[in-house]
């Protein structure tokens, strides 16, 4: 059989190995691709799970399953690897499907969810393939739960292709490294064979020969070395000078023996060893330098030495001229003639005295090492048995600790109960402090509008603010403990920015006005307004900031400013700035203002009172909502309350209802305004929308620009006015007007602060101004009400609430009989003493139970249902009710939930029940009008 050439053997190593890595590189690149691409189909899934429960929520609450079915069937167009959608109720019925008549069945039950999980994915084996089912809870189950198919078939397809691309890239791999490694093994197995063949040329005997190799490499070395030691083997010559000269340059010491053991020839490294000259030694036999004298080789070792022609490693002793004993390691060698006949025995000596010593002293610590090895098996049974006393003590400690894991689970569980009893207990005591807190403020807000004493007036505002102090502090201590409990849970709804802002302004420009305080709002023209997010919470920081800055302030202003400081990942930072000219805080307590209980100064709870909340809470929501809250203050000149927060804008906000740029071009405006601030402001909004304006701080100098205008040919065709002036008011200077010259009334809108008086508001109507707005100006209420007076057209149609206040007389209509479900007496009276000169007409019941009896006999236009009730709760008998519309078949009323639960899951609680709207308590009387009016119809 013909050798395999080292050629071959390179060439089917490196083919072999490419190969195998090929197979391996394949196998991973499947693995990998096939694990992502699964993962993106799943997460794809999930996403689109999650989209289709959060836009289904709305058809799932009115129970539109036509909707519902229109939405997968879109979803099912637009998705390539959805093969079907289908939603279930919390009864597991199924009420939209997308595989047509034939529903599947089995599908109800291979992937339940609970409603503590976010989302669950099971894999199906279809007819069509492999197909994950991915179901998500609607609402955390409470209204269903969405499955969505995500078939695997394009897995397939990609991995397949990115397979085939693989495989040719690597076949190519192969072929041009085979390639590569041809030349590199042809050249270096040519220079080899080369060499083999002047190796064999000389070994013929032909010294002659030389060996052509020009390269550099090993190859070329060997060859060049070859060819030396052939020119060396020519020029030698067997003498016997050369050999004695060749011998004693040798480090060995050796000895030529006679076939009778005499010595011939020895070399100067065997006579310094023995201490002998040459001519002593030579002639001599060679047992008589041996220990002993005794024969050189015995026996069987010249047996050895006929047999196999040389002995390797024999330890003999040889004696010095001196006596000292020689221990030395020999090796001999026949030397023969050209016939084969012995002419002699070549030995080459070693001194080993060395080593021997070396053995010794090995042999010591062998005997040592024993000695050691006993004291550690000694030592090791000692400690062996140490070891099994201290795991019996192990396995006690395991027992222990796994008892003390269970009663720290007991703990825990214990824990965990009494946090939620903490809960159920703080929320039971806001409703039960909120519910004659109502009372308290309700009534305050009746005898406000009554005549009274300058004396009974303050006795009466004291009462009032002491009662929304109460308010406020227990709102911020239920936040406090929710949040400190991980149950602040923020939403994340479409909502406009600029009515969270407009209605926190609102609410707090009374507070402001009662200081003498004034309060603007200015909004950057660039910052968006639709948004989502959680408005309440954010009108929660707002109302805290403001209300402190409100509290600290003793005279000037107050600002808010609101704008868009940078996107980032498909968020916009709005950033606010609440200044006031207050107090002020003392650089070396700004670090601490923000911690619970924390004021700057211990005098200042004394002074302004306060629980040292308001501030911690606030950076609490903040840090929520990706945000963060920062100050800057100087002692008796005010202080700046920075915030941000990052928000998603609305992927498809509504159309703004607002002036372009131009709507108002050729409009000149005069602005009478005593604030700086307040002009500044309502001048930008003006020049925004095209309008030509002026500004004048007071009454004589607002008559004095209306003359001019009017003498110049060039009147003014809009007028907004300040009411409350110095030293002459908004009003006189109305009346002046129309005492002079009743035409420059026209065109005239008064601007009001929040606590103006009605009496204020009669005198405008009977001078025939019928248009007021209220301080501080909201941008879409300016623009709705210019709109209306100028007959200049916007963009889009108004909202439909319309918050600008026209001075026109309401109709007259039909008394509106309402159920009010209330079980405190006090509260109903409120309520009676709240709609008392209206045309709402009040049937009350003490409790869900009666509530619902008085609604199959009666006929209401809407119902005010308590939600903490005795006998029958407000969420049953709401339950009910809808129970009994859709039993009669009745149009659904509307049910407006009243309690003092805020929090997101008790509002969701009363959405599901069959509310349609929250309001909670302690109930104002503008705002329990305003929604009665909002959802009855009609006037109060």
């Amino acid at each position: 059989m013909k050798p395999v050439s080292i050629r071959s053997k390179f060439l089917l190593g490196v083919i072999s190995l490419l190969m195998l890595l090929g197979i391996l590189f394949i196998v991973l690149i499947q693995t990998i691709v096939h694990d992502r691409l699964v993962k993106e189909l799943q997460l794809r899934g999930v996403s689109i799970a999650r989209h289709f429960a959060e836009v289904a929520t709305n058809p799932f609450l009115t129970e539109s399953t036509i909707l519902v079915e229109m939405l997968a069937d879109d979803y099912l167009e637009t998705e390539d690897d959805l093969t079907y959608i289908f939603a279930v109720n919390q009864k597991n019925e199924v009420v939209a499907q997308t595989f047509g008549k034939t529903f599947p069945t089995d599908l109800l039950t291979v992937n339940r969810i609970s409603s503590d999980k976010p989302y669950g994915i099971v894999p199906l084996k279809t007819e069509k393939g492999l197909v994950y089912d991915i179901a998500v809870p609607v609402m955390k189950g409470e209204l269903g739960v969405v499955h969505c198919g995500m078939s695997a078939d394009s897995i397939k397809k990609s991995i397949d292709n990115i397979t085939g691309w693989t495989t040719r890239i690597i076949v190519c791999a192969i072929i041009l490294v085979s390639l590569i490694a041809v030349f590199f093994a042809r050249a270096l197995t040519r220079s080899l064979q080369t060499l083999a063949v002047g190796a064999e040329t000389v070994g013929r005997g032909n010294l002659s020969h030389r060996i052509q190799i020009s390269g550099r490499d090993e190859v070329g070395q060997l060859a060049e070395s070859f060819n030396l030691m052939t020119e060396n083997l020519q020029r030698t010559t067997v003498s016997k000078e050369y050999m004695d000269r060749l011998l004693n340059t040798m480090h060995d010491a050796l000895v030529v023996l006679s076939p009778d053991h005499t010595i011939q020839t020895v070399n100067r490294a065997f006579c310094e060893l023995l201490g002998y000259s040459g001519s002593e030694l030579i002639g001599k036999r060679a047992g008589a330098l041996l220990f002993g004298h005794k024969e050189f080789l015995d026996q069987e070792q010249t047996t050895r030495l006929a047999q196999d022609g040389f002995i390797e490693g024999i330890e003999q002793t040889y004696c010095r001229k001196d006596g000292q004993e020689i221990p030395v390691l020999a090796s001999l060698a026949k030397m023969l003639d050209e016939t084969g006949s012995l002419q002699g025995i070549i030995c080459a000596a070693q001194d080993i005295s060395s080593l021997k010593q070396t053995e010794r002293e090995l042999q010591l610590k062998s005997e040592e090492l024993e000695e050691l090895n006993q004291s550690l098996e000694e030592t090791v049974q000692i400690r062996t048995r140490q070891l099994a006393r201290s795991n019996e003590g192990l396995k006690k400690e395991i027992v222990e600790r796994k008892r003390a894991e269970q009663e720290l689970l007991h703990a825990k569980e214990l824990a965990e109960v009494a946090n939620r009893a903490k809960s159920v207990f703080l929320a039971n005591m806001s409703h039960e402090i909120r519910t004659p807190l109502n009372a308290v403020i309700g009534m305050a807000d009746m005898l406000r509008e009554s005549d009274m004493t300058p004396e009974q007036q303050e006795y009466l505002g004291i009462l009032h603010r002491s009662g929304l102090t109460l308010l406020e502090l227990i709102r911020d201590l239920l936040d406090l403990t929710k949040i400190e409990a991980g149950r602040m849970e923020l939403e994340t709804i479409p909502f406009d920015l600029e009515e969270v802002i407009d209605r926190t302004c609102e609410m707090l420009a009374v507070r402001a006005h009662e200081k003498g305080l004034e309060l603007t709002c200015r909004i950057a023209p660039d910052t968006p307004m639709f948004l989502q997010g959680d408005p309440n919470r954010l009108r929660q920081v707002l109302t805290n900031l403001i209300g402190n800055a409100i509290k600290f302030t003793a005279m000037g202003e107050i600002s808010l400013e609101v704008k868009a400081c940078a996107v980032e990942q498909g968020k916009v930072e709005i950033q606010f700035a609440v200044a006031d000219t207050g107090i002020g805080i003392p650089p070396d307590k700004i670090d601490t203002i923000f911690d619970k209980f924390s004021q700057a100064d211990s005098s200042i709870t004394r002074k302004y009172g306060g629980s040292g909340l308001g501030l911690a809470i606030s950076k609490l929501l903040l840090e929520q909502m990706e945000g963060r809250i920062w100050v800057e203050s100087q002692i008796g000149r005010g202080s700046t309350f920075y915030g941000a927060v990052r928000l998603e804008p609305q992927v498809a906000p509504l159309p703004d209802s607002e002036f372009t740029a131009r709507s108002l071009t050729g409009v000149k405006a005069l602005i009478v305004d005593d604030n700086a601030n307040a002009r500044a402001i309502t001048r930008e909004l003006l020049s925004r929308w095209g309008a030509t304006t002026d500004t004048a701080a007071d009454g004589d100098s607002a008559l004095a620009a209306l003359h001019t205008a009017r003498e110049a040919g060039e009147p003014y065709r809009l007028l907004l006015m300040e009411s409350r002036l110095a030293p002459m008011d908004g009003i006189k200077v109305m009346e002046q007007l129309r005492l002079q010259d009743a035409s420059l009334l026209n065109g005239t809108i008064m601007m009001l602060c929040a606590d103006h008086p009605s009496s204020d508001i009669k005198r405008l109507y009977e001078l025939g101004i019928t248009t007021h707005l209220m301080k501080p100006l909201k941008r879409r209420e300016l623009s709705q009400t210019i709109a209306k007076m100028l007959q200049v057209p916007q963009n889009a149609p108004p909202p439909a609430k319309q918050t600008a206040t026209t001075m026109t007389q309401p109709p007259l209509q039909d008394m509106v009989r309402i159920l009010l479900a209330e079980d405190a007496e006090d509260n109903r009276h409120i309520f009676r003493l709240f709609l008392k000169n209206t045309r709402f007409e009040i049937d009350e019941a003490e409790n869900g139970a009666i509530a619902v009896e008085k609604f199959k006999s009666g006929s209401y236009a809407m119902v005010l249902m308590d939600m903490q009730m005795p006998i029958m709760d407000g969420l049953s008998a709401t339950r009910a009710i809808r129970q009994l519309e859709r039993e009669r078949a009745l149009t659904p009323i509307p049910i407006i939930a009243l309690t003092a639960f805020t929090s997101t899951e008790d509002i969701q609680n009363c959405m599901a029940a069959g509310c349609n709207l929250h309001i909670s308590k302690p109930v104002r009387k503008d705002k329990l009008i305003e929604t009665i009016v909002n959802t009855a119809g009609g006037a109060a």
